[in-house]
């Protein structure tokens, strides 16, 4: 999304853009290869991941399952922090609702800090 970039500036934050599927998703061998990049260059930089959950654009859903995995294996396996942010502005009332979703606790189970949601969007 692009307020990620735009908040990334605001912040001072060192951003890095992650690959999209054709469909809309994170592309995850384009993060495991950002992520590779950061680890040579930066070991012991902790990483912050926004994910969304329904794009504005194509209402594409990205794999947190898929995203955590790599992280655990690239990041926390180094022992280096991260952090799961999830943009659910578009999706986020349904989704904890729906199956598989709603059988998933995604605080909990894949680490997820911070979520948006917007009530006014679905």
């Amino acid at each position: 999304h692009y307020s990620v970039s735009k908040a990334a500036q605001q912040l001072d934050i060192d951003g890095r853009l992650v690959k999209t599927t054709k469909t809309g998703e994170i592309d995850c061998a384009d993060l495991s290869l950002v992520l590779d990049d950061i680890s040579q260059k930066q070991p012991n930089r902790p990483i912050l991941v926004n994910i969304n959950f329904g794009t504005t654009q194509t209402g594409a859903l990205d794999d947190l399952p898929a995203v955590y995995k790599i992280l655990v294996e690239k990041v926390e396996s180094r022992g280096v922090m991260f952090s799961i942010h999830v943009d659910a502005a578009l999706m986020g009332a349904v989704i904890p609702c729906t199956d598989p979703f709603g059988k998933v606790n995604y605080f909990k189970d894949f680490n997820v800090n911070t979520i948006a949601i917007s009530g006014h969007k679905f």
